[in-house]
C-alpha cells in the first residue's frame, strides 16, 4: 500500500478537499506550505520541493484518485507514482496494477502480532494506504492483485507500417504451477492463453479464495500459523463445493466493497440532532446504540443524545485487522460534522459486517456438508462420517 508520509496532506476525505490541498502544493512556496500545514522537518522519503515538483510536472485532474484507507474508509489522494514525490512512498510496484483500470485486490498482512486473533482478508478495487490492516505500528498491508496490467505495442500497419499506439493489456496474476493445481485438484482441463482450468474464470478463483479465508474454523484451526506467515490456501478436489464457496466469497465481495444491493437495505436507523462527532461509544439500549456524542468514561461509556441504532454488539465490536470496524470509521471523523451521505456510508457499513458474519457462518456450513476440515479439501473428497 502507498505510504504518504504526511497523511495530513496526502490523505483528505472529500475531493474537493484534494483539489484545494493540490492547488496550494502548484501556488505556494515551500516555506508556506511548510507553515499553513504543519509540514515539520523534511525526511529522506518526503520533501516539500519533491511534492511541489511532483504536482508541477504531473498536472491533471485525472491523479486525484480514491483510496482505500481504513477498512469501508474511501478518502482522495493525489497520485502520479512517482517515488518520494507528493505521496512519500507509492508503492508504485503494485499500485500501478490498482489504478490503470478495473482491478480486484486481495489485502491481507504476513505477521500478526499479539494475542489478537487473525482477521487480516479484505478486498480493495483501488489503491490502498498501508495502515490499513494495522497488525502492528508500521507493519504495511500486501496487496495481492487479481490482475496485471501491462504495456503494449500495437502498430498501424498502413502504407509506411508506422504509427506506434500504447495501450494496456491484462493478464490473470496467477502462477501457471498454481492454476495447475487447481486444474488438477478439480480434474479440469487447463485452456486458453492462461491456462484457466474449463468452465472458471479468475474472479471465481478470487471469491473462492476470499470464501476460504472468511471460514471462521479455518481462522481457529490454523490460527497459530496465520500469526507468523502468510495464509496458506488449501485446495479442494469437490467442483461443486468450490462453485457453492466461491459464490458466497463473490457475495462479501460485493459487500466488502458496498457494491450489494443488500446494503441499502438498513438495520439501523440514526436519531438525535447532533451531527457533529464528539465521543464515539456503545450502549446496549434500543438494541445497541453507536453513540457520537457518549458520556462517561472510556471505560464506562454512557448513552449520549445522537447515535446510531439498531447497532448488536456482535456488529460493534466486529474487528478487520486491527481495527473495530464500527467505532474506527466514527473516531477518524472526531469534530467533523457528518454529513447525510455520511449517515448512509455508515448504514451500509454495518449491514455489511451484518450479512458478512451471516456468510462466514454458511461458509463453514458448505465445508461441513462436504466432510469438513480437513476431508472436504483432499483431492478424494471424503465422507463425512469419516
Amino acid at each position: 500500500g502507498i505510504k504518504t508520509e504526511r497523511d495530513n496532506i496526502g490523505i483528505q476525505q472529500t475531493r474537493s478537499d484534494m483539489e484545494a490541498v493540490i492547488a496550494d502544493f502548484r501556488t505556494l512556496t515551500a516555506e508556506a506550505l511548510r507553515t499553513k500545514y504543519d509540514l515539520g522537518e523534511d525526511s529522506r522519503d518526503w520533501k516539500v520541493v519533491n511534492a511541489k515538483a511532483d504536482v508541477r510536472e504531473n498536472d491533471n485532474p485525472d491523479r486525484i484518485r480514491p483510496v482505500q484507507y481504513r477498512p469501508f474508509d474511501f478518502q482522495w489522494t493525489w497520485y502520479s507514482g512517482k517515488t518520494r514525490g507528493f505521496i512519500g512512498t507509492p508503492g508504485f510496484r503494485i499500485g500501478s496494477h490498482m489504478s490503470k483500470g478495473p482491478n480486484l485486490g486481495f489485502i491481507t498482512s504476513r505477521t500478526v502480532y499479539g494475542p489478537d486473533a487473525w482477521r487480516d482478508a479484505l478486498v480493495t478495487n483501488t489503491i490502498c494506504e498501508f495502515g490499513i490492516m494495522a497488525t502492528r505500528p508500521g507493519n504495511t498491508a500486501p496487496i495481492f492483485p487479481l490482475y496485471l496490467y501491462e504495456e503494449s505495442l500495437a502498430f498501424d500497419v498502413g502504407q509506411n507500417n508506422t504509427g506506434v499506439a500504447h495501450g494496456l493489456s491484462k493478464r490473470p496474476n496467477f502462477t501457471p504451477a498454481f492454476l495447475k493445481a487447481i486444474a488438477s485438484a478439480l480434474q479440469l482441463p487447463q485452456k486458453g492463453e492462461h491456462g484457466l482450468p474449463t468452465g472458471l474464470t479468475p474472479e471465481d478463483i478470487f471469491h473462492y479464495i476470499y470464501a476460504v479465508l472468511h471460514s471462521p474454523a479455518y481462522r481457529t484451526r490454523y490460527a497459530e500459523f496465520l500469526k507468523i506467515d502468510f495464509p496458506r490456501l488449501p485446495l479442494t478436489g469437490n467442483l461443486e463445493m468450490f462453485r457453492a464457496l466461491a459464490a458466497l466469497g463473490g457475495k462479501l465481495v460485493a459487500l466488502h466493497l458496498l457494491e450489494s444491493p443488500k446494503v441499502d437495505e438498513f438495520i439501523t436507523q440514526y436519531h438525535g440532532a447532533r451531527r457533529e462527532v464528539a465521543k464515539v461509544g456503545w450502549t446496549p439500549e434500543q438494541g445497541g446504540t453507536v453513540w457520537i456524542d457518549a458520556g462517561g468514561t472510556k471505560k464506562d461509556t454512557r448513552a449520549g443524545t445522537s447515535g446510531f441504532q439498531g447497532v448488536p454488539e456482535n456488529l460493534w465490536k466486529f474487528h478487520i485487522g486491527g481495527y473495530q470496524v464500527c467505532e474506527k470509521w466514527l473516531k477518524d471523523r472526531k469534530g467533523r460534522t457528518l454529513s447525510d451521505e455520511d449517515l448512509t456510508h455508515y448504514q451500509r457499513v454495518v449491514v455489511a459486517l451484518h450479512e458478512t458474519i451471516r456468510l462466514m457462518a454458511e461458509i463453514d456450513a458448505v465445508i461441513d456438508q462436504h466432510g469438513g476440515w480437513p476431508g472436504a479439501f483432499q483431492s478424494t473428497p471424503v465422507a463425512a462420517a469419516s
